[in-house]
């Protein structure tokens, strides 16, 4: 699960990357995607060390769930208002959609590691 953190971390800065510098405005809101990117990357590397495995997939997942919040808090509302899909909300959808994808994965591996465990009979 650390390299599909850091898999999802890196394609989230690209596109943070690439929407700023498509952008007209440069805006720094278009970096939003390459900040939580930054953030799933770090937590994928430390989540390498095993004995902080699973707090560091749990901090991953967590941000996951803020950076789909954050992100289609605004980007659904405006759609539903009739807005036109524009590079902002785009983007703003690309994120949360790929972080919705991260999080069902994080959720069953979180589930899969704990059927695991349980699986296991006690050492005696």
């Amino acid at each position: 699960m650390p390299g599909i953190s850091i898999t999802f971390g890196i394609i989230l800065i690209l596109q943070g990357i690439i929407t700023y510098f498509i952008s007209d405005s440069r805006s720094f809101t278009a970096l939003i995607p390459a900040i939580f990117g930054g953030l799933l990357v770090v937590l994928g590397f430390v989540a390498k060390k095993p004995d902080l495995r699973k707090h560091a997939m749990h901090a991953a997942a967590m941000v996951a769930l803020l950076g789909i919040i954050g992100a289609l808090m605004r980007a659904i509302p405006a759609l539903a208002r009739g807005a036109e899909i524009n590079l902002g909300i785009g983007s703003q959808l690309v994120m949360g959609v790929l972080l919705i994808i991260f999080l069902v994965l994080c959720i069953r591996s979180f589930i899969a590691a704990r059927r695991a465990r349980t699986a296991v009979p006690p050492v005696e």
